[in-house]
């Protein structure tokens, strides 16, 4: 019964956990607190956490946000670590979108390849 309690305490407590933890990196990214954030993003992904959402108040998601910011790092960072890159802020948005609006060429240019699939090579046509 007791641990039954402390699982349910647990998962009433989780969803505020969650809010906290976004609001707080989506503030260090929004700062340009580019090493707490970097900290974050690690501690955050090793307790499994899901970076992909955003925060319910803002509609932003750290992914998101370190585009506006023009946080290349923070925008490779989150890739690697599987973040959705095609979830879209409050404006209706993805990261790609809102990379190419912004001018922020060189972010734009690495979600465009994580996005397109790897070439095939099919050994069996000649080249000329």
């Amino acid at each position: 019964m007791i641990k039954a309690l402390g699982l349910l305490s647990f998962l009433v407590i989780l969803p505020a956990f969650a809010e906290k933890y976004q609001r707080e990196l989506l503030l260090a990214i929004s700062l340009e607190d580019y090493a707490t954030a970097e900290s974050m993003i690690f501690r955050f992904n090793k307790q499994g956490l899901d970076l992909s959402n955003g925060d319910p108040q803002f509609t932003e998601t750290p992914l998101t946000m370190a585009v506006k910011k023009g946080w290349l790092r923070g925008v490779r960072i989150l890739l690697v670590l599987h973040v959705n890159p095609h979830v879209r802020n409050e404006d209706g948005f993805t990261p790609l979108v809102l990379a190419d609006n912004l001018r922020k060429n060189e972010i734009a240019t690495v979600l465009w390849r994580h996005l397109s699939p790897l070439p095939l090579q099919d050994n069996s046509i000649s080249r000329f």
